[in-house]
């Protein structure tokens, strides 16, 4: 009997650890995000993320309403022990373009890319299986700022531009307190400047928003991705 328990022990852990995980981000301001994806279900707050949510490896339909209005139908694939972050992002205040030449574009370039044009509300995927040396900290910034020119990003010794609904790739940079300072391309006057406590071994995730169709104030989301971070279940 005891054997029979450890075995049964041993596969509901191994399933645990075979599970994908998911991740949910709303930077879609002036109304409550809610996602369905697969048995995951999470409704968040303007700059507000979830934890993650344990599902088995698949193919999976993606819903995105937005005050109650569907904004995004697409399907995903994520494999077994993949980590992803799923953010929407946009303002509901925009439509996606009309006509016969922006389908054609969608339909060949992708959602993202045809929406882009006027900050529609879209979803883009942010998976994560990069190898960490352990003695490095990682920042990774999203360009989630609606109405905003690209950006630069100089954080030590990494600087890099991003281009609206853009993420960077896993930037290492020595662990500890780092400045990040975020620019319009090209010029030298930070738009934000924030302090970071960046721990090793982790990954520090900075995404961006604005509110007000473009016109408010630049919102920040933060939060650190470690791998013994708890899931919901």
């Amino acid at each position: 009997m005891d054997k029979l328990c450890s075995l049964l022990f041993c596969f509901v852990f191994c399933v645990q650890l075979a599970a994908a995980q998911v991740r949910f981000v709303s930077l879609v301001p002036g109304a409550e995000t809610s996602f369905q994806f697969g048995n995951c279900r999470q409704e968040l707050s303007y700059l507000e993320n979830s934890k993650y949510l344990n599902l088995e490896g698949g193919v999976y339909s993606l819903q995105v309403s937005v005050g109650g209005e569907e904004s995004i139908s697409k399907r995903l694939g994520f494999g077994s022990s993949e980590r992803a972050i799923i953010v929407a992002l946009g303002n509901p205040g925009f439509s996606p373009s009309a006509g016969f030449f922006h389908k054609m574009k969608a339909r060949f370039e992708g959602q993202g890319h045809a929406f882009k044009e006027n900050y529609a509300v879209q979803a883009t995927v942010l998976r994560g299986s990069a190898y960490l040396d352990p003695t490095k900290a990682y920042l990774r910034v999203l360009h989630g700022a609606t109405a905003t020119v690209p950006l630069t990003i100089h954080c030590g010794s990494q600087k890099t531009s991003l281009k609206y609904a853009q993420a960077t790739d896993f930037l290492p940079v020595e662990p500890g307190e780092q400045e990040v300072e975020i620019s319009p391309q090209d010029t030298s006057a930070p738009l934000l400047t924030r302090t970071l406590n960046l721990p090793a071994g982790t990954i520090t995730y900075l995404m961006l928003a604005r509110d007000d169709r473009g016109k408010g104030k630049l919102g920040t989301l933060v939060f650190t991705d470690s791998r013994s971070e708890p899931t919901d279940r």
